[in-house]
C-alpha cells in the first residue's frame, strides 16, 4: 500500500500546510497613507487583522471536511504543504501549540462549533502520524448520506460544499442545493 504522501490530491485526499497559520510566509504588517494598519501574506490580498487570516485558513480546512462529508469521504492531512504535487512536510509544530493534545482539542472544537457535534466520532476521526520527525494531523472523514428529514453537512449551518476531484466546491443556495439534496438522498 502506498503512503498517502505518494498520492496526489484527489476526491479522497487533501493536504493543508496548517490549520490556521499562514505558510510559508508569516503575515506582514503594513500601514497605508491614512495610517490604517493591514496585513498581507506574501504581498498579496489585504487583511484587516491576523485573526481574519486565521479564520480564512480555518475556513479552508473546514470547507474541505464538509466537502468530504458530502461526497465519498476521505482523508485531510494537515502539516503538508503541497503545490504541483510536490510535498513539503511542514508538521504541525509550525503552528506553535503547547502540545499535540491542545492542537487536537483546538481543531476538534472548531469542527464541533462550525460543522456540528453529531459528525465527530461517527463520521470524523482524528489522529497523528510522524514522518521525518515531524507530526502530521490526520482527519479521516466518512461519507455522510442524509436520511429522511436530515440535511447535508453544512459549514456554520449555512454553506454547503462537496468534493469534486481534487477540489472542494461550494454548492450554491437555491436550485443547485435542492438538486444536490435530492441526488444525495437518491444514492443511498
Amino acid at each position: 500500500q502506498k503512503s498517502f504522501l505518494e498520492l496526489e490530491e484527489s476526491l479522497f485526499l487533501e493536504f493543508k500546510a496548517s490549520f490556521q497559520s499562514s505558510y510559508p510566509h508569516a503575515p506582514q504588517k503594513h500601514s497605508d497613507d491614512k495610517g490604517q494598519t493591514f496585513y498581507t501574506i506574501g504581498g498579496k490580498q489585504r487583511f484587516r487583522s491576523e485573526k481574519e487570516i486565521q479564520r480564512l485558513l480555518q475556513d479552508m480546512v473546514l470547507e474541505a471536511i464538509v466537502g468530504f462529508l458530502n461526497a465519498s469521504g476521505g482523508k485531510l492531512v494537515i502539516g503538508v504543504h503541497e503545490k504541483d504535487n510536490i510535498k513539503n512536510i511542514v508538521g504541525i509544530g509550525y503552528e506553535r501549540f503547547s502540545s499535540e493534545d491542545e492542537y487536537e482539542r483546538h481543531v476538534i472544537q472548531h469542527i464541533i462549533n462550525r460543522i456540528g457535534m453529531p459528525f465527530m466520532g461517527d463520521y470524523i476521526t482524528t489522529g497523528f502520524e510522524e514522518i521525518d520527525g515531524r507530526k502530521l494531523f490526520i482527519i479521516d472523514i466518512k461519507a455522510f448520506v442524509p436520511r429522511n428529514g436530515q440535511i447535508p453537512a453544512l459549514l456554520d449551518g449555512v454553506s454547503c460544499f462537496r468534493r469534486t476531484g481534487p477540489r472542494t466546491d461550494m454548492i450554491l443556495p437555491g436550485a443547485d442545493f435542492a438538486k444536490f439534496v435530492a441526488d444525495r438522498m437518491r444514492r443511498k
